[in-house]
């Protein structure tokens, strides 16, 4: 009944597990989502909004800060966000809450903090500790809240477990000793695998001295669960120590591989890993769940922290680091790979899964100034296309890569061209053009004997941009002759495809041998994924309505992406032959739709060329909203691309409307990123509205 409900109550006590079920039973209730965001990792409160657009899979159009781009975001949106452990960023999270909840009339927040956020409207939902017994009753000590989560733990790590006179007072006193926090029992019940409930209590005496009696204050209880952790972490074998340490370097949650990995590092083998993995998953210190298939494991962020500390106090934080990096950079090559096989969406999953770890990998190395590593590892990365990655995926790789060029300054190594290729790949899908170019040149300035394929095909972006279709073409088609060397199938079918899908939207003429060409390397990987591009430069190929429909209906089927680019650009296709096909209301309507879908996606670039291209498709009936269209295209509203240069009918109409075309631009150039499409929306809708009119 409220927008804003913060639930309150001490570490330990449940507050994000509660969170997460009240999001899963009203996600019915939002048609755009509930989405959760951790703020445990978040230490500087400037970095809330970023951390909450992350989350949100938001990222702001160029030159918009993000602040500004969120908050006109979720105006139109109606979704929950679960804002998880806001004690350490009070301030900043009650000002975001306030001011969005006051301009995003149907956006809600679910909170969980040690304190309640302060803001107007706040329902606060204090989360108390479980009940302990009223009585030393057997019966009363059987039914308590916290004594039956204990008898549940319990019956989990030891079998049958069941309260009965010989322990109901010894389980009453440990609960109350742990003040009922829900964690802190549940760790306790662990140790029921090993000795009794009262030799539980005998040693919390030893351990928990800040236990005196009367009310606990909340640091005092912080401490107490602290204690809780710290007691457990004592029990357990120097093994199962070392290996609790080094498990505290995942992020993100780890596979039994990874696991295995770590162990190995300190000389454990594979199954040593799995018995000491399985005895702290016992010991309710590391959760195991299962997703896609997968056994995975991960730490309360309580406890990775305090796992981390003891591994700092080991002075095996560098090594283990080292270790992590190794594996997961090993994963990501793996991964990488196994996207141009039949496996390929498997892997891909996999890949966002692991994306958290393989970035923590990076940034370590980075931190510990191994740049040469990161080079090695961007240059051995097998090729996956840019339009298929996960979003955080591109986020954090290509940033990441940003940051390798960076450190290597000036340093002309060929090896550069992977960095280069996941920098520019990023700046180009958020629509940095000037990033791009300056990617472009870095990379044109490496070693070797020619420029690669990808750095060719950069270099005929950046054609598009200033509206050079000749130059354009005349580059693709040398990145084409470059990659008929590459033994990477994937990277030579996305070159081929680029081609094929370049040449048909600047009308380059005859694409059927690089088409087919294309679609022959893609098809005998037997990966959907490789697939995609080229079979998208071949329905932009066809010329009958009924093939094209067939080759969209193929696309749409093999694209299941996670921002669905090549779904929306099939949709694309069909909406230009009811347009052909003189259907103009119903082919305007659609790509409408499209260009809605393709902003979603935060595929700048590729927005502004395509609007070209509807630019273009309507020169011949609507000249005045063609040219407003593509001068829209060509301002720095979305991402500049040189739309008059690239078309011909364009490029006609700017030899006699020269006057109209730099009012336009003009125009144009006052819009911002909302304003752009709320332009695009009124002229396309506008025109709908006349050719249904007609009909």
């Amino acid at each position: 009944s409220s927008r804003v409900v913060s639930i309150v109550g001490v570490g330990g006590v449940g507050k994000t597990r509660l969170a997460l079920q009240i999001g899963s039973e009203v996600l019915p209730r939002y048609s755009d989502g509930v989405w959760l965001c951790e703020l445990a990792p978040v230490l500087d409160p400037a970095s809330l909004v970023d951390a909450i657009a992350a989350a949100l899979g938001y990222a702001p159009p160029q030159g918009v800060p993000v602040a500004e781009g969120l908050l006109r975001f979720l105006e139109r949106k109606s979704l929950l966000v679960v804002l998880d452990n806001c004690e350490h960023l009070l301030g900043a999270v009650g000002s975001w809450v306030s001011t969005t909840t006051a301009v995003a009339a149907n956006v809600s927040v679910l909170a969980t903090s040690r304190e309640a956020l302060g803001v107007p409207g706040e329902q606060i939902w204090p989360l108390a500790s479980l009940g302990l017994p009223a009585t030393r009753d057997v019966d009363a000590v059987a039914a308590a809240d916290a004594v039956r989560l204990f008898t549940e733990r319990a019956t989990s790590a030891r079998g049958a477990f069941s309260i009965d006179a010989t322990n109901a007072d010894a389980v009453a006193q440990l609960c109350e000793r742990l003040d009922g926090i829900a964690l802190a029992i549940e760790l306790a019940a662990a140790q029921t695998k090993v000795m009794s409930p009262a030799e539980i209590v005998a040693r919390l005496d030893k351990q928990f001295r800040l236990l005196r009696g009367g009310r606990l204050t909340s640091m005092e209880r912080h401490q107490t669960l602290r204690a809780a952790i710290d007691w457990s972490y004592d029990l357990l074998s120097d093994e199962e120590r070392t290996l609790f340490d080094r498990l505290s370097v995942c992020v993100g949650g780890l596979d039994l591989d990874a696991a295995a990995a770590l162990a190995a590092g300190v000389g454990l083998d594979e199954f040593d890993a799995f018995d000491l993995l399985g005895s702290l998953v016992a010991k309710s210190l590391v959760e195991r769940n299962e997703r896609d298939g997968v056994t995975r494991y991960r730490m309360l962020e309580m406890v990775r922290q305090f796992a981390a500390e003891k591994l700092h106090l080991r002075r095996a934080a560098d090594a283990t680091h080292k270790d992590h990096a190794r594996h997961y950079l090993d994963v990501a090559c793996r991964l990488f790979a196994q996207t141009a096989t039949a496996a390929d969406y498997q892997a891909l999953s996999r890949i966002e899964i692991e994306t958290p770890n393989i970035a923590a990998a990076g940034r370590w190395l980075l931190d510990a100034g191994r740049n040469a590593q990161l080079v090695a590892f961007f240059d051995q990365l097998p090729f996956l296309d840019p339009f298929a990655w996960p979003a955080t995926t591109l986020d954090e790789l290509g940033a990441i890569a940003v940051d390798t060029l960076d450190q290597a300054g000036t340093d002309a190594d060929a090896a550069l061209e992977g960095a280069c290729f996941w920098a520019g790949a990023r700046a180009f899908m958020v629509g940095d053009l000037d990033e791009v170019r300056r990617v472009v040149g870095i990379a044109q300035q490496l070693g070797g004997d020619a420029p690669a394929a990808a750095t060719l095909n950069f270099a005929a972006s950046v054609a598009l941009f200033d509206g050079d279709p000749t130059r354009v073409i005349a580059l693709a088609e040398a990145a084409v002759t470059r990659v008929r060397s590459d033994s990477d199938l994937a990277r030579q079918a996305f070159i081929l495809g680029h081609l094929a899908n370049i040449g048909t939207l600047l009308g380059a003429g005859d694409l059927s041998a690089v088409v087919a060409e294309g679609l022959a390397v893609a098809r005998a990987t037997a990966s959907k994924i490789v697939l995609l591009y080229p079979l998208q430069g071949h329905m932009g190929s066809l010329s009958s309505p009924a093939e094209v429909r067939r080759a969209a209906a193929e696309l749409m089927s093999a694209d299941f992406t996670e921002r669905g680019t090549y779904q929306a650009t099939a949709q694309a296709a069909v909406a230009s032959l009811h347009f052909d096909e003189g259907e103009l209301a119903a082919g305007l309507e659609a790509f409408r739709q499209f260009l809605v879908s393709a902003r979603e996606t935060g595929e700048r670039s590729m927005l502004s060329i395509r609007l070209g291209a509807i630019a273009e498709m309507i020169a011949k009936i609507e000249p005045a909203a063609a040219i407003n269209l593509a001068a829209l295209a060509e301002s720095d509203a979305i991402a500049p691309v040189g739309a008059f240069g690239n078309y011909p009918l364009l490029s006609a109409l700017a030899q006699t409307n020269s006057a109209e075309i730099t009012a336009a631009r003009d125009r144009m150039a006052t819009l911002s990123y909302d304003d752009a499409f709320a332009f695009i929306d009124e002229t396309i809708g506008g025109l709908i509205t006349h050719y249904a009119a007609d009909r």
